[in-house]
């Protein structure tokens, strides 16, 4: 995740940053006399306290997106590896209506405690479970719906745990799981996801439905949609050693010559470099998104968000893409397993940033 502008200001976001982000970024550490701002931090303030029940294997999300108004509707199917006795609990804002819930594909009489919904589930330690949950409404965060008719976007915003206020998931960096996309929208509109494409539905009414599947692992705080007008431009391809995933670009059709022939030109090249100094890449394409973040970059796996501000300024970097994509190994493939070490991800995404631009302009 980028959050510095321009000049390497920090954004006015960071307010909102868990102390370690902010602190790695501006190149500052967290002792001394910014260790009384740690404690502050919200995120610092949850060290070790999270203890997961069960586990998430993989979450099958139906999603209906509208072209105007901010409501959804969302079906979210998991499976899960059972830990032991007691109920699943699934993080839910409360401002979104629950319409039903399974456990095994039965009805369950679920209930909700504040912004959790737990659903009753029997089982031994080992044992599997599948839960579904249907609900709508309107999120108040983590997933931004903005605009009509050709000016409409929707795009997920979910670092560092907002993916909670539009999705019925179990949101700690801890519990990863794959995840696939069935994402209703109009016709109108390009929509992306994690994973990769396996089919698009032509449904009545002038609407689509995308299908996108990624069977790897990822935290929740990566899981994303987005829907936009979107110029998709495929990235050239780069002698790899390893299979070549394909590479794209997708930005608003006013800034896509910006965005390849600048920032993105040689996006294919960053991930042969990382793949060959790490190891292959971890998934099966990689697409750079033009959207709504509020951040100057998000990492999500396959499909990496940009802050729209920056293509319009102009001022959307290589560099950014470098620490972005950096991220889809360290971060995303591999997750901290707590929030207090998130400074590993970060570290470790600004020093093969660092690598890169050694790589392509020496000393």
């Amino acid at each position: 995740m980028n959050r510095l502008g321009a000049r390497g200001a920090v954004a006015p976001s960071t307010a909102r940053l868990p102390l370690r982000r902010w602190a790695l970024l501006a190149g500052v550490g967290v002792s001394g006399c910014l260790a009384p701002l740690a404690a502050q931090s919200p995120l610092a303030g949850r060290w070790d306290r999270v203890r997961l029940r069960h586990d998430a294997l993989h979450y099958d999300i139906a999603l209906t997106l509208p072209d105007s108004g901010g409501s959804i509707a969302a079906t979210v199917t998991a499976r899960w590896r059972l830990d032991g006795a007691g109920p699943v609990v699934l993080d839910l804002d409360s401002m979104l209506t629950v319409r039903s819930a399974e456990v095994n594909g039965k009805p369950v009489r679920w209930r909700r405690e504040g912004n959790h919904l737990v659903l009753p589930v029997a089982g031994a330690p080992g044992g599997m479970a599948t839960t579904l949950v249907r609900y709508e409404g309107a999120p108040v965060d983590g997933l931004l719906l903005r605009g009509t008719g050709a000016a409409r976007t929707v795009f997920a915003d979910n670092w560092p745990d907002r993916a909670r206020h539009w999705l019925a998931v179990q949101d700690h960096p801890a519990d990863k799981a794959s995840v696939s996309w069935s994402i209703e929208g109009p016709a109108a509109y390009g929509v992306v996801a994690n994973g990769r494409l396996t089919a698009v539905d032509t449904l009545p009414g002038g609407r689509l439905l995308w299908h996108f599947d990624n069977p790897e692992p990822i935290p929740t705080y990566t899981m994303v949609v987005g829907m936009a007008r979107l110029a998709m431009t495929r990235v050239r391809d780069v002698a790899c050693l390893q299979p070549c995933p394909p590479v794209s670009v997708l930005t608003y059709p006013e800034d896509s010559a910006f965005a390849v022939e600048g920032p993105f030109h040689r996006a294919a090249e960053i991930l042969d470099f990382f793949s060959h100094r790490i190891a292959p890449f971890p998934y099966g394409e990689l697409r750079h998104v033009e959207s709504s973040t509020m951040f100057g970059g998000m990492e999500n796996a396959t499909v990496i968000f940009y802050d729209e501000k920056g293509y319009r300024a102009r001022r959307t970097s290589e560099g950014v893409v470098a620490h972005e994509t950096m991220h889809q190994w360290f971060g995303d493939a591999v997750t901290e397993a707590d929030w207090h070490h998130l400074w590993l991800s970060e570290g470790f995404a600004t020093y093969g940033g660092a690598l890169w631009a050694e790589h392509a302009g020496g000393d």
